[in-house]
């Protein structure tokens, strides 16, 4: 039976409900390389910053925060600065849209 909430989720990259099952729903990675990409999302094409990873993870789009967080915890905004560096991948639930 599917899930609703994850219908309609690119399949290709990593999101929240990849991390259902892990142990305290967090991931912990290595940075591989953060790149510009053609991403295809519902049939759209869009540019997006992706980040790879040496371990056996789907890529992971960055969206504004995620970017303000790697910057704050590695004080650097040189993509080149952040290859090797560890992360932990972990989602919270947040008020948006009033909801």
């Amino acid at each position: 039976m599917a899930n609703i909430m994850e219908m309609g989720k690119n399949p290709n990259y990593l999101g929240s409900w990849d991390l259902y099952e892990t142990p305290n729903n967090t991931l912990v990675a290595t940075i591989k390389d953060i790149v510009d990409e053609k991403v295809v999302n519902n049939g759209q094409k869009e540019d997006c910053t992706v980040v790879h990873f040496r371990e056996n993870i789907k890529p992971m789009i960055l969206n504004v925060t995620n970017k303000k967080t790697l910057v704050k915890l590695y004080k650097t905004k040189e993509t080149q600065h952040l290859i090797g560096k560890s992360i932990a991948i972990t989602f919270e639930k947040v008020k948006a849209f009033g909801k």
